[in-house]
């Protein structure tokens, strides 16, 4: 097995990460994602760079996390997960309502069940990605919404509880 394939058994979420230099605003689908401290709260998220929202978060210093809801699936993977925001506006080509962040530039989608905006702490290059380590300083629900989950690359629902 590949490391490519080893990494499709690992179940990761579906995210979305915005962000905004103040002219221009962007958002991609991430799936590598943790979190890295309870005190201060910190996550993180691989972005190559070579991505737009890459260039657009560097310039602004702060990002939005954005956990996809069902409904925005096909847009997740297809829209935001696919095309570049360099030459597109793919909130507009998703047809999705755009609001503002209350603490950060970085666009939010309305409705989604979980935002994080965060302020850029550190990057750290780690081969064709970088680390993008943010704290987060908002943390709140628009809407309802199961996560989705990233498994043998496809979507699906968080499952059954296992009981032990």
């Amino acid at each position: 097995m590949n490391f490519i394939d080893a990494l499709q058994q690992i179940p990761m979420p579906i995210l979305l990460i915005s962000a905004s230099d103040g002219v221009h605003s962007t958002c991609m689908t991430a799936a590598w994602f943790m979190p890295v401290s309870i005190n201060p709260p910190l996550v993180a998220v691989a972005i190559a760079s070579q991505r737009y929202t890459f260039e657009l978060l560097m310039r602004s210093k702060e990002f939005a996390i954005m956990s996809v809801p069902r409904s925005l699936v096909k847009e997740a993977i297809e829209i935001f997960g696919t095309l570049s925001g360099r030459s597109i506006n793919k909130f507009k080509l998703a047809k999705v309502e755009v609001i503002k962040a209350r603490s950060i530039s970085a666009p939010i989608i309305k409705d989604m069940p979980l935002v994080m905006e965060c302020k850029l702490v550190q990057a750290s290059s780690t081969g064709d990605h970088y680390i993008i380590v943010g704290r987060v300083i908002e943390a709140y629900s628009l809407g309802k919404g199961e996560p989705i989950i990233y498994f043998r690359r496809e979507p699906y629902t968080i499952g059954n509880k296992v009981d032990y």
